[in-house]
């Protein structure tokens, strides 16, 4: 089960100075989307999506480093020095950032 956090902004560029990655990855959900975010779980829309990258997909973790969510709000997800899971061939040096979507 992932270690998730809630983090501001602020905090998401305090977290990232000094890291150098090669390109940004930035996707969107098709699920969940804006209709399943009440203001208050955070945490268990970023779990729903762990538990489908890994049990579904097989992957070792949660695809993306960061959340953001549509209070603007971010939920942390795989650590920021481990390689994303988001595009074939071009995930090494990527930082990935996934938008809950409309």
């Amino acid at each position: 089960m992932g270690q998730f956090e809630i983090i501001t902004s602020d905090e998401l560029i305090k977290r990232l100075k000094g890291r150098k990655y090669k390109w940004a990855q930035v996707h969107h959900t098709w699920k969940p989307n804006h209709s399943h975010f009440n203001g208050k779980n955070h945490i268990a829309l970023q779990q729903g999506m762990y538990n489908h990258h890994t049990k579904v997909n097989g992957w070792d973790d949660i695809g993306q480093h960061v959340t953001l969510m549509p209070d603007g709000l971010w939920v942390t997800g795989r650590a920021f020095n481990s390689t994303p899971a988001g595009i074939k061939g071009y995930n090494t040096g990527a930082f990935m950032v996934e938008m809950v979507w409309d």
